[in-house]
């Protein structure tokens, strides 16, 4: 895929920069390397795996240690993307270059003049879907800013996150639902919480981090109307599955959960988002009497919970004029806790929402509405064949698995 093998961006370029000067020490000494078609074609997939994963504004996700949403972009990069326009693909590489200046920076550096085309074509910015398959990272694009990036792949290696199924959301050029990735490392008191699986959107069980994953795949149908994507892990925890699916509809975004184990366990599911977080559940019943959610606990403020058999209707006020909104259920009673949590860097607070359920098979379904005016959205009724989501104006959309 061209992706740093641990499956993080800051260290991706980190090792990219010594990897060009290493290639071009080659050249200089006979460039048996650089002639090699697969050494050229893996060289050339550096340079645009992280294209692959960008934004329409040239943002990049956060993926594991170091680097901060709304922070991370190509733009951080133009150095890399002079040598690549210039020496590795123009072509490939120019266009994508010319997006970077058009952002309005001023090209006055001394790779331009080393390395760099002497023009530049049309921008064109980062489009269409993409997935990374031996990553197992794929993102989907629509109008409106519209980016949904989904982790279902194994862990990569020590700078990677415990954090598969999780997924990132923007729109209406906006980040609403970050990766966090991680402060700097002297921020030694919060590291194991952006390093963890509670800092993500993702599923959890009985409280607990995900151990490294191995046993992960990907079903990927950008193709299908809505485009579709299911992520299983089942060695995230001992003796449970987990599997997610995935809708994208702009303005919606179905998410279907389903955890299954032969013992009974606590899952969870969780989602952080940028804005002030309020909500209520229906069909309040009795507490689950649920233990505090250790590795959560010391980062969480703010907590208000409440057990339902009905549903979580949430909204974060990302800006002005812009809400996501959350509609949640199970199958069966659940705990819904919101409260605040630390963003990236510290101050840049997110909301969150949880569900928890006990059971051996529980499952969750989520709706989420991106607007500007009003939702549209007026409930949601799910089951193992599907989810089916209601709107003000009477109409229906159903989703369904894909096979």
């Amino acid at each position: 895929d061209g992706f740093w093998f641990e499956g993080t961006m800051f260290y991706h370029y980190y090792s990219l920069c010594p990897l060009i000067t290493l290639y071009e020490l080659d050249k200089r000494l006979g460039g048996e390397a650089a002639r090699d078609p697969d050494v050229q074609r893996r060289f050339e997939g550096l340079f645009a795996a992280p294209m692959a994963l960008a934004d329409s504004r040239l943002r990049l996700p956060t993926l594991g240690d170091l680097g901060a949403p709304k922070v991370m972009s190509l733009a951080l990069y133009r150095h890399v993307y002079e040598y690549a326009a210039g020496q590795v693909a123009p072509k490939r590489f120019a266009p994508l270059l010319a997006a970077i200046y058009s952002l309005g920076l001023p090209r006055n550096s001394l790779t331009a003049l080393a390395f760099g085309p002497d023009e530049l074509p049309e921008p064109q910015f980062p489009a269409g879907h993409a997935l990374l398959e031996r990553r197992g990272i794929g993102v989907l694009r629509a109008p409106d800013d519209w980016y949904l990036l989904f982790k279902a792949g194994p862990h990569g290696a020590g700078h990677d996150h415990a954090d598969k199924l999780h997924f990132s959301l923007n729109a209406f050029g906006q980040v609403l639902a970050p990766d966090p990735g991680t402060a700097g490392y002297a921020l030694s008191d919060i590291h194991p919480y952006y390093r963890g699986t509670f800092s993500h959107n993702t599923l959890f069980v009985d409280g607990k981090n995900q151990s490294i994953v191995q046993k992960a795949s990907l079903v990927w149908q950008p193709e299908a109307n809505p485009p579709y994507a299911q992520g299983t892990v089942g060695d995230a925890y001992e003796g449970v599955i987990l599997s997610r699916r995935l809708w994208f509809d702009p303005p919606y975004v179905v998410v279907a959960d389903e955890c299954v184990s032969e013992a009974e366990h606590c899952y969870g599911f969780l989602f952080h988002a940028y804005g002030s977080l309020t909500g209520s559940v229906t069909q309040r019943v009795a507490d689950l009497g649920l233990p505090a959610l250790e590795p959560l606990a010391p980062y969480l403020s703010g907590a208000r919970r409440a057990c339902s058999g009905g549903l979580l209707d949430a909204t974060w006020r990302v800006a002005q004029g812009l809400y996501l909104r959350l509609l949640a259920t199970s199958d069966g009673p659940f705990e819904a806790l919101l409260g605040r949590t630390p963003g990236n860097p510290k101050p840049d607070e997110l909301g969150v929402a949880v569900l928890r359920a006990l059971g051996q098979e529980r499952r969750f379904w989520s709706v989420f509405e991106a607007y500007r005016a009003a939702p549209t959205v007026s409930g949601v009724t799910a089951s193992a064949q599907g989810v089916t989501v209601n709107l003000r104006d009477g109409s229906t959309r159903a989703y369904r698995p894909l096979r």
